[in-house]
C-alpha cells in the first residue's frame, strides 16, 4: 500500500472508483462512489460482505441521494458486482439525504421487489429523519405552510432581510422531504459501543453528535478500519449549524466533544470518510479540526465587538459569492459559533424587536 502525505495526512492509493464500479478496500470492503448534485459532488458508499441466518449477502453503508440517475447507476452496480447476491441491510450512518435517500428503496428491494432488507441506524437519526421528510410533505399541502413560515421568522431573528432573501428561504424550508420523499416505515436500533458482526467481521458502534444529532460510525479493530461517515472527513469540514428547530442548540460543542472519541483510536487508522480519499491520521485531522473551529471563533469574536446580527458577519467570514444552498448553510455555522460563543459566555446576547445580536465580552 502506497500513500501521499498532504500535512500529516497520508491518503491511501486505491483507486477512486468510476461511476457504476467498485474498488477494493480489503477482502470484504468495497468502496463505491456516487455524484452528488452541489460544489461537493460526490459522496462514498461502503459495500460489505455478508452472512445473515448462514446466508451469503451484502450489507451496504449509506445510499447516495435520491434520483433517478443515481438508481440507474445502482442497478449497474448491482448487476455487475453483486454476483446474484440479495442485499441483507442498510446501514446508514446518518439522516442526511446523500446518505439515506435511497434508504426505502433498498430496503424495499428496488422496484421489483427483489429482497427485504432491513434499515438499521440510530433511534435519534431515524425519526428525525422520519419526522422532517413527512411534515414536508404535509406542509406542501397547505396554504399556510407552517414549516415556511416558521424557517422565515428564524432567520429574520438573525437578521435577514426577508423580502431579499425569501426565494432563498423559502427554498430551504420543505427540503429534506424533496430530497428523502420516501422513507423506510421501520427500523433495527443501534447504540453506541455496540458490536455489530458483518460477514466474517465485528464492527464496534461510536457514535457522535453535532453534525447530526446521533451519527454512527464503525470501527473494525482487526482491519484497523472506522468507516467514519461525516465525523472525520479528510479536507474539508463536517458542516455543524444551527437550525429552526432548536434554535438555542450547541451543536458545535457537541462536535467538538465527539471528537474525543475518536482520539481513542489507534493513531494508524486507516479512515474511510464519505467525502474525499481514504486516508491515515486521524489524531492530526481531528486536531486540524479543532484549530479551523477555535480559529472561526476568534474571527467571530473579533467581528462583534460591536453587537452584529449572524446575517451581518456572512460577508465578514465567507469572503466569495455565495450561492443558495451555500448561503443556507454558511448562516447556519456562523450562528453555531455564535452560540458556542454565547454558551461559552465569550460572548453577550441580545434581542431588540425580534431581532438577535451578539457582542464579544471584552
Amino acid at each position: 500500500m502506497t500513500f501521499i502525505s498532504n500535512n500529516s495526512i497520508n491518503y491511501l492509493q486505491f483507486s477512486i472508483p468510476d461511476v457504476a464500479k467498485i474498488s477494493e478496500i480489503t477482502k470484504d470492503v468495497f468502496w463505491i462512489r456516487m455524484p452528488l448534485q452541489f460544489k461537493l459532488d460526490h459522496i462514498n458508499l461502503w459495500l460489505l460482505r455478508d452472512k445473515i441466518n448462514n446466508q451469503p449477502g451484502w450489507t451496504l453503508i449509506d445510499t447516495g441521494l435520491f434520483n433517478q440517475n443515481n438508481k440507474i447507476i445502482w442497478k449497474l452496480i448491482i448487476e455487475k458486482y453483486f454476483f446474484g447476491l440479495k442485499l441483507q441491510r442498510v446501514i446508514c450512518t446518518h439522516m442526511h439525504p446523500d446518505h439515506i435517500g435511497l434508504a426505502n428503496w433498498f430496503c424495499k428491494g428496488l422496484d421489483d421487489n427483489r429482497w427485504n432488507a432491513e434499515l438499521w441506524m440510530s433511534h435519534s437519526e431515524f425519526f428525525n429523519g422520519k419526522t422532517y421528510s413527512l411534515e414536508g410533505k404535509l406542509s406542501s399541502h397547505h396554504e399556510n405552510n407552517s414549516r415556511g413560515l416558521f424557517t422565515l421568522n428564524f432567520f429574520y431573528s438573525h437578521g435577514c432581510n426577508i423580502k431579499t432573501n425569501k426565494i432563498k428561504i423559502d427554498e430551504r424550508s420543505n427540503y429534506y422531504s424533496s430530497m428523502v420523499p420516501d422513507f423506510p416505515i421501520s427500523f433495527h436500533k443501534i447504540s453506541d459501543k455496540q458490536q455489530i458482526k458483518i460477514g466474517k467481521s465485528k464492527w464496534k458502534i461510536i457514535t457522535g453528535a453535532g453534525h447530526s444529532p446521533e451519527h454512527v460510525s464503525l470501527y473494525n479493530n482487526k482491519e484497523n478500519l472506522l468507516i467514519s461517515g461525516d465525523m472525520v472527513l479528510p479536507s474539508i469540514t463536517s458542516h455543524i449549524g444551527v437550525f429552526p428547530d432548536e434554535p438555542n442548540g450547541n451543536p458545535l460543542e457537541e462536535f467538538l466533544t465527539s471528537l474525543n472519541k475518536f482520539k481513542l483510536l489507534p493513531k494508524n487508522t486507516f479512515v474511510l470518510p464519505s467525502h474525499g480519499q481514504p486516508f491515515e491520521g486521524i489524531m492530526a485531522r481531528i486536531k486540524q479540526l479543532e484549530n479551523h473551529h477555535q480559529k472561526r471563533m476568534q474571527e467571530i469574536l473579533s467581528n462583534c465587538k460591536n453587537k452584529k446580527t449572524a446575517y451581518e458577519l456572512i460577508p465578514k467570514i465567507f469572503s466569495k459569492k455565495l450561492d443558495n444552498h451555500q448561503f443556507f448553510f454558511a448562516l447556519c455555522k456562523i450562528i453555531a459559533h455564535l452560540n458556542y460563543g454565547w454558551h461559552m459566555k465569550k460572548l453577550r446576547r441580545f434581542e431588540q424587536q425580534g431581532i438577535i445580536k451578539f457582542e464579544t465580552v471584552i
